[in-house]
């Protein structure tokens, strides 16, 4: 059986936790981060990432009108960014990522989440195939 990542639990549980613990993320990001994990030929499910200053950071399923930047990854390529891995220039070519809007947020956001990447145990995001 192979794991795979399961996208609720990353977003709901891991990244949120680091987002309201690590306040520094809203004053380094200034933004709203949206991302659309595609699943297949199924556009999957969208998650927003609020690191606006002057309001509560979080993590929240769903779209915004007003999204800084759409981050848009397969369900497979998840992982590799949050753990800042993976070969992006690859991911691109092979459509399994793309940035929509500001790019520096998106930068700015990829870079904070790996250096927390060690904080975050993916295993408690993994479910067995």
């Amino acid at each position: 059986m192979a794991t795979k990542i399961v996208p609720e639990t990353l977003f709901e549980v891991l990244l949120d936790r680091i987002v309201k613990q690590r306040k520094d993320f809203a004053s380094s990001v200034d933004g709203l981060i949206m991302f659309t994990v595609l699943r297949g030929a199924d556009k999957g499910d969208i998650w927003t990432v609020d690191l606006r200053k002057g309001h509560t950071p979080g993590v929240y399923k769903g779209k915004v009108k007003n999204a800084d930047v759409n981050i848009v990854l397969t369900e497979d390529y998840l992982p590799d960014y949050i753990r800042g891995g993976g070969n992006v220039h690859e991911a691109v070519e092979q459509n399994r990522f793309g940035i929509m809007g500001n790019q520096n947020k998106a930068r700015s956001f990829a870079n904070l989440v790996a250096a927390q990447s060690s904080a975050l145990d993916l295993r408690a995001a993994e479910s067995r195939a």
